[in-house]
């Protein structure tokens, strides 16, 4: 059941503008991995370092698309929204907008792949990092963010 996208607040830093002070538009990506990672952590329980190094998995982002709609500029308090579009055996998509005030600065559809970080001496890249089904307690916990078509 869809109870209502993870909402994240961010105000815009002089770091992240460039000189005009409008946002330099790669630091977009770096707030869109943070409001991923503090999802994972606060709204679904299954925080990267768990992942990562309790149970060497990880969850990394395999495709980003993204649409600058609007400009935000110094001082700005953007409110980010992230929403399952889809979630499939290891993979799952991400919708995330950012909002400032009535306008829409940003859309980015954003892929995550569950894969196994296995190390290892005499392996492949394939072997060691290759996609896992998604646990269970986290595709539940995932469901909650699917948006229902």
């Amino acid at each position: 059941m869809f109870v209502k996208p993870y909402q994240q607040s961010t105000t815009i830093r002089f770091a992240h503008c460039d000189p005009a002070g409008i946002v330099f538009y790669p630091r977009y990506f770096e707030m869109i991995n943070n409001v991923v990672e503090d999802w994972l952590a606060e709204a679904l329980h299954w925080p990267l370092p768990h992942i990562v190094l309790e149970r060497g998995e990880g969850f990394p982002t395999v495709n980003v698309e993204c649409q600058f709609l609007s400009s935000a500029r110094l001082g700005d308090v953007l409110i980010f929204e992230l929403s399952v579009l889809k979630i499939g055996n290891s993979a799952c998509t991400l919708l995330i907008e950012a909002h400032c005030q009535n306008k829409t600065v940003l859309k980015a559809s954003h892929v995550l792949v569950y894969t196994s970080l296995g190390t290892g001496t005499g392996k492949t890249d394939a072997e060691r990092e290759r996609s896992l089904r998604i646990p269970d307690e986290l595709r539940a916990e995932m469901m909650r963010y699917l948006i229902q078509s």
